[in-house]
C-alpha cells in the first residue's frame, strides 16, 4: 500500500525476522518488489535481530514473486542501507516499523545521523 500510495516516498525496506526467518523474508520482499516494477529499491536485513522466527510453513510457501537469482547472502546489512538513505536525503524523514523495532532501536545507537534526520519514527504490528 506504501509503494502505491503519492503522498508516500519509501526510499528503502529493511528486513528483520518475524513469520519468516529474515533470509526467506528478503527473497520474498524482493520477489514482490520486482513483480510491480521496483526492483531499484535498496533492501537490507538486520542480521542481529534477536528474535529467531520459529518454522511459520503457510508463509514459507507463500509466492510473492520469482525468487529466482535472489540471493539474501548478498543482501546488505540494514545499517548499511539506513545509512545510504540518510546521506542521501536531505529532507528529514519518517521511519516505518511494521513489526518489530530492532532494526530501529539499532539505528538509534549506531547511526549518527539516525537522530538528526529521522523526524519520527511510525510504528504499526
Amino acid at each position: 500500500m506504501l509503494l502505491a500510495s503519492p503522498d508516500v516516498r519509501v526510499l528503502a525496506i529493511t528486513i528483520s525476522p518475524g513469520a519468516l526467518n529474515s533470509g526467506s523474508a528478503y527473497k520474498k520482499v524482493k520477489s514482490l518488489l520486482n513483480s510491480y516494477y521496483h526492483n531499484g529499491l535498496p533492501v537490507g536485513i538486520n542480521r542481529n535481530a534477536g528474535f529467531r522466527s520459529p518454522s511459520f510453513q503457510l508463509a514459507e510457501r507463500g509466492i510473492w514473486g520469482s525468487e529466482e537469482n535472489i540471493d539474501d547472502k548478498m543482501a546488505p546489512d540494514s545499517k548499511t542501507v539506513i545509512s545510504h538513505v540518510l546521506s542521501a536525503e536531505k529532507t528529514k524523514i519518517s521511519f516505518i516499523c511494521l513489526g518489530g523495532m530492532s532494526t530501529a532501536a539499532e539505528a538509534i545507537n549506531e547511526i549518527p545521523e539516525f537522530s538528526t534526520q529521522v523526524k519520527e519514527i511510525i510504528w504499526s504490528s
